[in-house]
């Protein structure tokens, strides 16, 4: 940001430029049979459920089974994101078994507000071109859910058009390799 005429020296006022410095920095690795609790209290916090084109509650074995089914097959990709103290803060799904690849992401509500989520969708789709050798990675979000469309753009995705969900009105972004 520059600030004009800001500050006097000698006498004289110039303009100041302050540069924002990251002090948030976040790790992550790909999620195991031990992240199956963490992924369910995720799965079926409040917001992520209202945002989700499924609604429904999930159930713990049904997800236990899922979970497990998607963490052993290669066509999925599953991160889980760590703050600088280690605290897990949430997590990014990307799907590469459908006609094109798809990614999801949810934030731990506790981290909600703190710029975690453009960051991890970025690392994520780093680690999935590095990777893999699809070109694309798509994101559907419903309209309503604006953040997270403000999110994903931040991120780097693009918008390319609005299509139905499950009778949901929704917008398709895209980000390329």
């Amino acid at each position: 940001n520059r600030y004009k005429e800001h500050i006097k020296i000698n006498e004289k006022n110039v303009d100041v430029v302050i540069h924002s410095l990251d002090l948030s920095p976040i790790s992550m690795r790909v999620a195991n049979s031990n992240d199956v609790d963490l992924y369910f209290t995720w799965a079926n916090d409040e917001m992520v459920r209202h945002n989700s084109f499924q609604q429904d509650e999930i159930q713990y074995l049904n997800h236990v089974n899922w979970f497990t089914s998607k963490i052993e097959n290669p066509q999925f990709l599953f991160l889980v994101f760590f703050n600088q103290d280690q605290s897990a803060i949430g997590q990014v799904r990307i799907n590469n078994i459908e006609e094109e690849v798809i990614i999801g992401i949810s934030v731990d509500k506790n981290y909600r507000g703190f710029g975690y989520s453009p960051k991890m969708l970025r690392l994520a789709c780093q680690h999935f071109f590095k990777h893999y050798s699809e070109n694309e990675i798509f994101a559907y979000i419903k309209i309503e859910n604006k953040a997270s469309i403000a999110t994903f753009k931040k991120a780097g995705f693009s918008q390319e058009q609005f299509v139905l969900v499950n009778n949901t009105e929704s917008v398709k972004l895209k980000i390329t390799k």
